[in-house]
């Protein structure tokens, strides 16, 4: 997409002032492996916004991605590239006044976004950016259509999600696609996120030890270490992505989760 013609199938929900020189870029997913559309999302985008010290010159852009099985693996990918593409070339902001946000697909995609960066997917257009993102926050990412960490077992009965329902979502994601270090970061050696540090100021990882990906989101953070020498790695006694399942489950108590990420984005945005 050129910066000036978004593609019809990008729908950006936002608020933005038009003096703003901040943003909180959110990848946009609950648990769903990009077959669901937004729900408890939007209520927390808003919520940090009302609740922020950031005042006017802070805007949540929010990406509402094409879903799958309809739209496969790189549709969303490119969606997202865009999205990036008209915050900095159309609006003109700073990436340094830019976090890219998400949870577990849109933990996935914020990552393929980097991946990008480093390594230009052969089917999108390239984005190269004037100066490195402001942060880069994961929580629950999902590592990949398949679930190969021993946690799926172990925590089979403590999850709200499993080992089937992720790779059944994740075939309806990626079709017939091979996987590879956009789709499943965990295909990628360490080498592929060198450079990383020079396009994202700080990265944060949040998990939750009682996830069947536990032990996968643990080798995803080995494979990052190398490259990221700030990278904040947070584990929980929580299950998968509670920020957005929780209030679904009708679950009143903030999770600790959220109260980090909030506390992480508005952080970052003030730096």
């Amino acid at each position: 997409m050129s910066a000036t013609e978004p593609k019809d199938f990008v729908r950006l929900r936002h608020t933005i002032p038009e003096r703003a020189n901040t943003y909180s870029t959110w990848m946009r997913r609950h648990c769903g492996g990009y077959v669901y559309p937004a729900t408890t999302q939007l209520q927390w985008c808003w919520d940090l916004k009302e609740r922020s010290t950031l005042g006017a010159d802070f805007a949540v852009a929010f990406l509402a991605y094409s879903l799958a099985p309809a739209a496969q693996y790189p549709v969303q990918l490119a969606e997202a590239v865009d999205l990036l593409r008209y915050l900095t070339d159309k609006e003109g902001k700073n990436p340094e006044k830019i976090v890219i946000a998400g949870d577990s697909a849109g933990g996935q995609l914020g990552l393929a976004v980097v991946s990008h960066l480093l390594h230009p997917h052969p089917s999108i257009e390239r984005l190269t950016l004037p100066s490195p993102l402001a942060g880069l926050g994961l929580v629950s990412p999902w590592t990949g259509p398949t679930v190969t960490a021993e946690s799926a077992k172990h925590n089979a009965c403590r999850d709200v999600v499993n080992k089937a329902v992720l790779e059944k979502w994740g075939t309806y994601a990626v079709g017939s696609a091979a996987q590879d270090e956009y789709n499943s970061p965990l295909t990628a050696n360490s080498d592929w996120w060198s450079g990383i540090s020079t396009l994202v100021k700080t990265t944060i990882v949040i998990g939750g030890k009682d996830e069947v990906l536990f032990n996968d989101i643990e080798a995803l953070v080995n494979k990052l270490k190398p490259s990221v020498p700030n990278l904040e790695v947070i584990y929980f006694d929580e299950t998968h992505d509670p920020l957005m399942l929780d209030p679904i489950l009708h679950m009143k108590e903030e999770c600790e989760s959220s109260k980090v990420l909030k506390s992480w984005v508005i952080s970052r945005l003030v730096d």
